[in-house]
Protein backbone atom coordinates (compact mmCIF):
# COMPACT_ATOMS: atom_id res chain seq x y z
CA UNK A 1 0.00 0.00 0.00
CA UNK A 2 1.25 3.31 -0.87
CA UNK A 3 2.22 5.80 1.77
CA UNK A 4 0.01 8.92 1.92
CA UNK A 5 0.38 12.21 3.47
CA UNK A 6 -1.88 13.33 6.43
CA UNK A 7 -2.57 15.94 8.70
CA UNK A 8 -0.54 15.73 11.90
CA UNK A 9 -1.56 17.20 15.37
CA UNK A 10 0.91 19.48 17.19
CA UNK A 11 0.30 18.48 21.14
CA UNK A 12 -2.19 21.65 21.13
CA UNK A 13 -4.02 19.95 18.81
CA UNK A 14 -3.94 22.28 16.11
CA UNK A 15 -1.87 20.96 12.57
CA UNK A 16 1.73 20.71 12.30
CA UNK A 17 2.47 23.62 9.91
CA UNK A 18 5.38 25.62 8.31
CA UNK A 19 8.56 24.61 8.65
CA UNK A 20 8.24 22.23 10.78
CA UNK A 21 5.75 20.33 8.72
CA UNK A 22 8.44 20.52 5.78
CA UNK A 23 11.13 18.75 7.98
CA UNK A 24 8.92 16.28 9.41
CA UNK A 25 7.25 14.78 5.72
CA UNK A 26 10.79 15.11 4.59
CA UNK A 27 12.75 13.27 7.59
CA UNK A 28 9.94 11.04 9.12
CA UNK A 29 10.40 9.03 6.52
CA UNK A 30 13.97 8.35 6.17
CA UNK A 31 14.22 7.52 10.30
CA UNK A 32 11.53 5.40 10.25
CA UNK A 33 13.47 3.11 7.92
CA UNK A 34 16.46 3.65 9.26
CA UNK A 35 15.87 3.37 13.08
CA UNK A 36 19.13 4.44 13.94
CA UNK A 37 18.02 3.90 17.95
CA UNK A 38 17.12 0.47 17.57
CA UNK A 39 20.61 -0.58 16.22
CA UNK A 40 21.55 -0.21 20.40
CA UNK A 41 18.52 -2.80 21.04
CA UNK A 42 20.28 -5.14 18.17
CA UNK A 43 23.98 -5.14 19.83
CA UNK A 44 23.37 -5.08 23.05
CA UNK A 45 19.87 -6.17 24.06
CA UNK A 46 18.80 -2.51 25.60
CA UNK A 47 14.98 -2.23 26.31
CA UNK A 48 13.81 0.84 27.09
CA UNK A 49 12.20 2.50 23.69
CA UNK A 50 10.07 -0.92 22.38
CA UNK A 51 7.24 -2.63 23.22
CA UNK A 52 7.02 -6.20 21.70
CA UNK A 53 3.92 -8.46 22.02
CA UNK A 54 2.51 -11.69 20.16
CA UNK A 55 -1.03 -11.69 19.42
CA UNK A 56 -3.55 -14.77 19.04
CA UNK A 57 -6.82 -13.76 17.30
CA UNK A 58 -9.58 -16.33 18.18
CA UNK A 59 -10.63 -19.27 15.94
CA UNK A 60 -12.96 -18.41 13.54
CA UNK A 61 -11.47 -14.83 12.68
CA UNK A 62 -10.39 -14.60 9.30
CA UNK A 63 -7.44 -12.94 7.35
CA UNK A 64 -9.94 -10.66 5.69
CA UNK A 65 -11.02 -8.92 8.79
CA UNK A 66 -7.69 -8.56 10.24
CA UNK A 67 -6.13 -7.20 6.82
CA UNK A 68 -9.24 -4.80 7.39
CA UNK A 69 -8.44 -3.98 10.92
CA UNK A 70 -4.67 -3.29 9.80
CA UNK A 71 -5.84 -0.82 6.66
CA UNK A 72 -8.08 1.08 9.23
CA UNK A 73 -5.17 2.11 11.44
CA UNK A 74 -4.44 4.79 8.77
CA UNK A 75 -7.31 6.40 10.40
CA UNK A 76 -5.62 6.75 13.68
CA UNK A 77 -4.23 9.89 14.00
CA UNK A 78 -0.76 10.84 13.63
CA UNK A 79 -0.33 7.00 12.22
CA UNK A 80 0.22 6.45 8.58
CA UNK A 81 0.78 3.02 6.68
CA UNK A 82 4.19 2.27 5.30
CA UNK A 83 3.37 -1.11 4.15
CA UNK A 84 1.29 -4.25 3.89
CA UNK A 85 2.41 -6.88 2.10
CA UNK A 86 0.19 -10.70 2.19
CA UNK A 87 1.58 -13.93 1.80
CA UNK A 88 2.17 -17.43 4.42
CA UNK A 89 3.52 -14.42 6.50
CA UNK A 90 1.64 -10.75 6.21
CA UNK A 91 3.35 -7.75 6.84
CA UNK A 92 2.53 -4.51 8.08
CA UNK A 93 4.19 -1.46 9.19
CA UNK A 94 3.30 1.98 10.12
CA UNK A 95 4.98 4.77 11.37
CA UNK A 96 3.67 7.15 14.14
CA UNK A 97 4.69 10.44 15.10
CA UNK A 98 4.23 11.75 18.76
CA UNK A 99 2.30 15.38 19.10
CA UNK A 100 5.15 16.64 21.35
CA UNK A 101 8.06 17.61 18.71
CA UNK A 102 6.71 14.64 16.05
CA UNK A 103 9.12 12.02 17.52
CA UNK A 104 8.97 8.59 15.16
CA UNK A 105 8.28 5.26 16.34
CA UNK A 106 7.48 2.72 13.69
CA UNK A 107 4.64 -0.46 14.63
CA UNK A 108 5.81 -3.06 12.92
CA UNK A 109 3.47 -6.74 12.83
CA UNK A 110 3.65 -9.97 11.00
CA UNK A 111 0.49 -11.95 11.31
CA UNK A 112 0.49 -15.61 9.79
CA UNK A 113 -1.84 -18.60 10.61
CA UNK A 114 -0.63 -21.57 13.19
CA UNK A 115 -0.47 -24.95 11.33
CA UNK A 116 -1.88 -26.39 14.47
CA UNK A 117 -4.76 -24.66 15.44
CA UNK A 118 -5.88 -22.58 12.35
CA UNK A 119 -6.18 -19.85 14.41
CA UNK A 120 -3.55 -16.36 13.13
CA UNK A 121 -1.22 -15.39 15.21
CA UNK A 122 0.71 -12.03 15.10
CA UNK A 123 4.11 -10.71 16.14
CA UNK A 124 4.00 -7.20 17.05
CA UNK A 125 6.82 -4.35 17.92
CA UNK A 126 6.42 -0.74 18.46
CA UNK A 127 9.87 0.56 18.67
CA UNK A 128 10.97 4.18 18.55
CA UNK A 129 13.14 4.97 15.45
CA UNK A 130 15.51 7.68 16.66
CA UNK A 131 16.50 9.97 19.33
CA UNK A 132 15.80 13.06 17.47
CA UNK A 133 12.59 14.21 16.64
CA UNK A 134 11.78 14.53 13.50
CA UNK A 135 10.75 18.09 13.17
CA UNK A 136 14.33 19.09 13.98
CA UNK A 137 16.79 19.86 11.61
CA UNK A 138 19.08 17.14 10.55
CA UNK A 139 17.41 14.54 12.47
CA UNK A 140 18.04 11.61 10.71
CA UNK A 141 21.97 12.44 11.27
CA UNK A 142 21.06 13.56 14.86
CA UNK A 143 19.54 10.30 15.41
CA UNK A 144 22.54 8.37 13.76
CA UNK A 145 25.51 9.89 15.43
CA UNK A 146 23.38 9.81 18.84
CA UNK A 147 22.32 6.06 17.93
CA UNK A 148 23.81 4.61 21.84
CA UNK A 149 22.05 7.11 23.48
CA UNK A 150 20.14 5.05 26.18
CA UNK A 151 16.89 6.98 26.30
CA UNK A 152 13.52 5.37 27.52
CA UNK A 153 10.33 5.60 26.06
CA UNK A 154 8.01 6.41 28.48
CA UNK A 155 5.25 3.73 28.05
CA UNK A 156 4.66 4.96 24.64
CA UNK A 157 5.41 2.19 22.63
CA UNK A 158 3.00 -0.01 24.80
CA UNK A 159 -0.10 2.78 24.33
CA UNK A 160 0.71 2.17 20.38
CA UNK A 161 0.02 -1.02 20.16
CA UNK A 162 -2.82 -1.34 22.37
CA UNK A 163 -4.07 1.33 19.88
CA UNK A 164 -4.03 -0.89 17.29
CA UNK A 165 -5.79 -3.73 19.05
CA UNK A 166 -8.00 -1.05 19.63
CA UNK A 167 -8.52 -0.78 15.77
CA UNK A 168 -9.12 -4.43 15.75
CA UNK A 169 -11.32 -4.54 18.30
CA UNK A 170 -13.66 -1.98 16.82
CA UNK A 171 -13.43 -3.62 13.59
CA UNK A 172 -14.91 -6.88 14.90
CA UNK A 173 -11.39 -9.03 14.83
CA UNK A 174 -10.39 -8.27 18.56
CA UNK A 175 -6.95 -10.16 19.52
CA UNK A 176 -8.29 -12.83 21.80
CA UNK A 177 -4.81 -13.62 24.10
CA UNK A 178 -1.59 -11.79 23.89
CA UNK A 179 1.63 -12.37 25.30
CA UNK A 180 3.75 -9.35 26.48
CA UNK A 181 7.24 -10.04 25.60
CA UNK A 182 9.18 -6.17 26.36
CA UNK A 183 7.11 -3.29 27.69
CA UNK A 184 9.70 -0.55 27.18
CA UNK A 185 10.21 1.83 29.97
CA UNK A 186 7.63 0.98 32.90
CA UNK A 187 4.30 1.82 32.18
CA UNK A 188 3.20 1.91 35.87
CA UNK A 189 1.78 5.50 36.72
CA UNK A 190 3.55 5.29 39.94
CA UNK A 191 6.91 4.69 38.38
CA UNK A 192 6.40 6.56 34.97
CA UNK A 193 3.89 9.68 35.61
CA UNK A 194 4.56 10.73 32.18
CA UNK A 195 2.49 7.46 30.85
CA UNK A 196 -0.44 9.69 33.14
CA UNK A 197 -0.18 12.21 30.63
CA UNK A 198 -0.15 10.02 27.39
CA UNK A 199 -3.55 8.58 28.94
CA UNK A 200 -4.97 11.83 29.38
CA UNK A 201 -4.41 12.71 25.57
CA UNK A 202 -5.43 9.72 23.92
CA UNK A 203 -7.51 7.56 26.39
CA UNK A 204 -7.63 4.39 27.43
CA UNK A 205 -7.39 1.39 24.69
CA UNK A 206 -9.86 0.57 23.04
CA UNK A 207 -10.42 4.20 22.62
CA UNK A 208 -8.38 5.19 19.92
CA UNK A 209 -7.25 9.06 18.43
CA UNK A 210 -8.78 9.09 14.75
CA UNK A 211 -8.43 11.71 12.62
CA UNK A 212 -12.15 12.21 12.48
CA UNK A 213 -12.45 13.02 16.18
CA UNK A 214 -9.33 15.51 15.57
CA UNK A 215 -6.67 14.04 17.99
CA UNK A 216 -5.57 15.13 21.11
CA UNK A 217 -5.73 18.31 23.36
CA UNK A 218 -4.21 20.06 25.82
CA UNK A 219 -1.20 17.97 27.77
CA UNK A 220 1.61 17.14 25.73
CA UNK A 221 2.77 13.09 24.31
CA UNK A 222 6.40 12.26 25.48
Amino acid sequence: MADKSSVLINKEGAPVQGCSSCLVHMQGPCISWVRPAQWIRQCFGFANHHAHEKWFWPEGTDWPKIKEGLENVDNLQNYQIMSISEGTRSHFMARMYTPFLQWVDVVDITVWKDGDSGAYVGDAWSVSAGCCPASCCCSPLGSVLCCCFPFGDHGKNSVHLDHVKGVFAANGAPVGHLEILAVGESRNHSESPRHTIIDRVWGEPPASPTKETGGPTGAAMA
